[in-house]
C-alpha cells in the first residue's frame, strides 16, 4: 500500500509540474535573423560562376562572338576556295600520268 501511495504521489508531482507550460515561441525577427544568415552564406565556386554566366548581357556578348566568328571562318573560306579553283590540281595529274605512262611503257616493251 505504501509503495502505491508513493507511485500517486510521483504521478501528481510529475502531472503538476505540467500546469504551468507554454508554447515555445520565438524571440522577435527570429525569422528574420534566420534569413539574413542563410542569404550570408558564402557561395561556392560554381554559384558564382552560373550566376555570372546567366546574366542576359554575358549570354548575348557570347551569342554575338559565335556568329562572328562564323561569319568570318565563311568569309576566309569562300576567298581560300576561290584562290584554290584558280589552280589547277597538278598533283591529281601527276599521279595518273605516272600510272598510265608506266603501263604504257610495259605494254610496248620489246621482249
Amino acid at each position: 500500500m505504501k509503495q502505491s501511495e508513493s507511485t500517486e504521489n510521483r504521478v501528481e508531482e510529475t502531472l503538476n509540474s505540467l500546469d504551468g507550460l507554454q508554447k515555445a515561441s520565438p524571440g522577435p525577427f527570429f525569422y528574420t535573423r534566420v534569413m539574413a544568415r542563410m542569404e550570408d552564406e558564402q557561395k561556392n565556386l560554381w554559384e558564382t560562376i552560373t550566376s555570372y554566366i546567366t546574366k542576359p548581357f554575358v549570354i548575348a556578348a557570347v551569342i554575338s562572338f559565335v556568329l562572328l566568328l562564323n561569319v568570318s571562318v565563311v568569309f576566309r573560306e569562300s576567298g581560300v576556295s576561290a584562290d584554290l579553283a584558280d589552280q589547277p590540281d597538278i598533283s591529281m595529274v601527276d599521279e595518273y600520268t605516272i600510272a598510265s605512262t608506266s603501263f604504257y611503257d610495259y605494254s610496248n616493251a620489246e621482249p
